[in-house]
């Protein structure tokens, strides 16, 4: 689960996905407008939360230990695409994605955020910790969670399927069981080592479950999302979200 060159993300390469200054070798995202907007249900980890804030650190930590900056005149560009703390997140459902667009009219998507509360509303607040971090072949970094207590993923996933039965048969989280959430990017190997970073991305997922495994979290609402831009979230494109809380009737103390 180690990468030596980053390939794509949802079918999309790092060439598609960021732009280079030749010069300083900064990374600048490249969005990407959608004429159908991605609309996404997900599970927002909040910015400031002990678990977001303790992520945040040890991700820069580690990261920038194992890919130190490289590229442009003077070696000093970005070898790494940290994810925006504020917009930690869990994949869960997409009513449409960029890869199958599914137009919809204002009223269709005021019925889908209709259904996506309810299925919320149904559902538990949910109680998970980390279990490891793994560096995906195409070069995300990102945290794999358990849930201890609160909403199943496969549950929540099929009470979606059946709320919103036009959305795209196949799925961008293909596993409905997985709960992860993406922490950064790999942009680019260290020039030591001679193996495309393969044994820098292998360190780095190591110290990181090391430092964040154990790391707790609860989860009290699900987000709506349009993504006005491809990966809006991820890159820092346009967005705009809607709350979906999950129930207060579940039997805690």
């Amino acid at each position: 689960e180690t990468t030596s060159t980053p390939s794509t993300t949802q079918g999309l390469s790092i060439a598609r996905l960021f732009s280079f200054d030749q010069r300083t070798g900064k990374a600048s995202a490249i969005l990407e407008p959608l004429s159908i907007p991605v609309r996404a249900i997900v599970v927002p980890l909040p910015g400031d939360t002990s678990a977001a804030l303790k992520i945040k650190r040890e991700t820069r930590d580690a990261l920038r230990r194992f890919f130190p900056p490289a590229g442009g005149d003077f070696g000093h560009g970005d070898s790494v695409w940290f994810q925006d703390s504020d917009l930690f997140h869990f994949s869960v459902f997409h009513a449409s994605h960029h890869l199958a667009p599914v137009p919809a009219s204002e009223r269709e998507r005021a019925d889908e955020l209709d259904a996506a509360r309810r299925v919320a509303a149904a559902a538990c607040p949910m109680d998970v910790v980390v279990e490891r971090v793994v560096v995906s072949p195409s070069g995300a970094v990102m945290a794999l969670w358990n849930v201890e207590a609160g909403a199943e993923p496969s549950a929540l996933r099929a009470a979606l399927r059946a709320a919103l039965p036009n959305a795209p048969e196949k799925q961008i989280v293909a596993d409905r069981v997985i709960w992860h959430s993406t922490v950064a990017r790999l942009l680019r190997p260290p020039a030591a080592g001679g193996d495309g970073g393969a044994a820098a991305a292998l360190a780095a997922q190591n110290l990181l479950t090391e430092k964040l495994c154990g790391t707790r979290a609860r989860l009290t609402k699900a987000w709506f999302v349009h993504e006005r831009h491809t990966l809006a979230l991820a890159l820092g494109g346009a967005f705009e979200t809607f709350d979906a809380h999950f129930g207060d009737d579940c039997g805690d103390d």
